[in-house]
């Protein structure tokens, strides 16, 4: 994978003019005053030119700034390159002391201010983005801390091409709170089937919504696996039930169902697991009716996973924004596209 990041270009000076008033939307502006050297931090520039600028209508004057510049002391170009150094794992201290090589030198503070900057413009790209037609939606969850307390976030994705679409907290994981959840992903994409693990609630909740359902066959054989060895003896049955759920013949579920009822009075455990095994059949075996269905959630895990990471080597997280904003960024940097373009949320 190789993505090309395109950051903010900045120029030296105003190669146009404002064309209305911000405070009052008049279009009869005049040129007051012309500031010839605006000291900021740039790695490549150390002073602009800016042009203050009256409106003839209610007498408000204003500076319009070159491209690449604002009333922030530092260019549009250092908040993306400290944000994006964070991101790629070094500290708020250590991109501090980078940028102070490339002569932008500013406060682990600003590069704190700049990543929650940045982070924020990406979140909205990822809102406001048209994805087009979407028909096959991964979803999964996974674990942060924040400020020490466990904190569920949910990650829907693009399960074709592994693209992040979202990611929320998860206050509610009952059935109606992930109709809730994914419901205006189904919708805005116009979704026709979602690939999850074995989770429970997800079922009432997709067929709430009317949406075919894929169960990740990863999850489900680890988790047959792990029941499987709770099970003492009855090898016979166990190795029949495990080439079937390798094997997903077409009339699994038939022999699922009739291994259920062998061992219905002898082993009450084994025969749940081959009960609920025939039971969601048609979810496990739907990648083989419907062309370009995945069998695994590995799209999801691929969306997590650079989130993982990065969360790892950190000290915590102590907001929800922080955590959102963290998933957003490693989301672009690390999905299908060739070229991204990183702009401030001032900018965005």
């Amino acid at each position: 994978m190789r993505i090309r990041l395109t950051v903010p270009e900045v120029q030296s000076r105003p190669l146009d003019r404002p064309t209305h008033c911000p405070k009052c939307g008049g279009q009869t502006l005049y040129q007051a005053q012309v500031h010839p050297r605006k000291r900021f931090i740039d790695t490549k520039l150390t002073d602009v030119a800016t042009i203050r600028y009256g409106c003839s209508t209610c007498g408000k004057t204003f500076h319009h700034y070159p491209k690449g510049v604002t009333r922030k002391q530092q260019s549009a170009r250092v908040v993306v390159l400290a944000s994006l150094l964070y991101n790629l794992g070094l500290s708020y201290e250590a991109t501090a002391k980078i940028l102070g090589v490339l002569e932008a030198g500013v406060s682990k503070t600003t590069v704190w201010r700049d990543v929650k900057e940045v982070g924020l413009a990406a979140r909205r790209r990822q809102h406001f983005r048209d994805w087009g037609q979407v028909r096959i939606l991964g979803a999964d969850e996974t674990v942060f801390k924040v400020n020490g307390k466990e904190v569920v976030v949910g990650f829907v994705t693009n399960a074709e091409t592994g693209d992040l679409l979202g990611a929320d907290i998860l206050i509610d994981r009952s059935a109606k709170g992930l109709v809730k959840w994914l419901k205006r992903y189904a919708r805005r994409v116009g979704a026709e089937v979602v690939v999850t693990d074995d989770l429970a609630t997800y079922r009432p909740a997709l067929e709430e919504l009317g949406l075919e359902h894929q169960v990740c066959l990863t999850h489900v054989l680890r988790n047959m696996s792990r029941r499987l060895r709770e099970v003492e003896g009855y090898e016979a049955e166990k190795e029949k039930l495990r080439q079937v759920v390798k094997e997903l013949p077409e009339d699994g579920g038939a022999q699922l169902l009739k291994l259920a009822l062998e061992v219905k009075e002898a082993e009450p455990r084994l025969y749940w697991l081959a009960l609920q095994l025939s039971e969601r059949w048609e979810r496990l075996v739907l990648y083989k009716r419907i062309v370009g269905v995945p069998r695994t959630n590995n799209a999801s895990e691929r969306a997590i996973g650079p989130s993982k990471i990065r969360y790892r080597t950190m000290r915590g997280l102590k907001s929800y924004r922080g955590i959102l904003n963290l998933i957003a960024l490693t989301g672009e940097i690390y999905s299908s596209a060739s070229e991204l373009h990183w702009e401030p949320a001032l900018a965005a």
